[in-house]
């Protein structure tokens, strides 16, 4: 719900309203468009224009009540990243980034040892995690400008705020509390530790790529009565069919 808020925000946008029923109209506008910054321009990212309320009022947003109380996998968290700024100072050209795990649902590992003079020597780790907890900044940049009349573009003015990341997080089974219309899927993250001789350790991000599309997970909140609807989550009654339509032809459009 951070997302669409920001870009209201930014762009002078009230927050939406609607209302359960008979007389349910969609939202309108049903998206919010966001400008990913691009090596040789913007990607135009399409938002949904959804609240915490239009969730409440709808009665798809999750239970906070879990069916257990379980402890955590992890004790306390696992951080990686290049923000720290005695690493980006040393590393300028590269975007602050971070990768933060609390959780998992199931760990497998394989230690792999070594026999030396000394005795055993760790050589690698290998681990598995299953329904990982993690949030991921520095991947998702979007403008914190207007689009311009001239050209319905932003600019890049200002160098230093001109883009703001926003946190990704993995969803959970169940899809939360606020089951997500557009899922953004990393298809390719590659990581990689820095020298051990560098005065402070640090990752460094590879390779990585994402696909931003319309979530089509059946949930069991979906309306079966609701014949005027598109039965897919997204668009419980809150957009028409051919809005749906249109989310998802823009949102897998390569």
């Amino acid at each position: 719900m951070a997302t669409p808020q920001v870009l209201r925000r930014q762009q002078g946008l009230a927050e939406p309203t609607w209302t359960s029923g008979e007389d349910a109209t969609p939202i309108e506008p049903p998206l919010l468009w966001g400008f990913m910054p691009l090596e040789d321009g913007w990607a135009q990212v399409p938002v949904p224009n959804l609240s915490e309320q239009i969730y409440l009022d709808s009665r798809v947003a999750g239970s906070l009540a879990t069916a257990a109380e379980t402890s955590p996998l992890l004790q306390g968290a696992v951080a990686l990243g290049n923000d720290h700024p005695q690493v980006l100072s040393r590393y300028r050209q590269e975007q602050p980034w971070n990768l933060t795990l609390t959780n998992a649902a199931h760990l497998d590992g394989t230690w792999t040892l070594a026999s030396t003079a000394a005795g055993l020597e760790l050589r690698r780790i290998a681990l598995t995690l299953e329904q990982p907890e993690i949030t991921l900044n520095g991947l998702f940049w979007l403008s914190t400008g207007k689009p311009r009349r001239q050209d319905a573009l932003p600019d890049l003015e200002d160098w230093i705020a001109g883009v703001r990341s926003h946190p990704l997080r993995t969803l959970a089974p169940d899809g939360g509390i606020f089951p997500p219309v557009l899922t953004l899927t990393l298809d390719t993250l590659e990581l990689s530790r820095r020298s051990a001789a560098e005065e402070r350790s640090s990752a460094q991000l590879q390779g990585w790529q994402f696909t931003y599309a319309v979530d089509t997970t059946e949930r069991t909140w979906i309306l079966e009565d609701d014949t005027e609807r598109l039965r897919l989550p997204c668009c419980s009654g809150w957009w028409t069919r051919e809005c749906c339509r249109r989310i998802a032809s823009v949102a897998t459009a390569p």
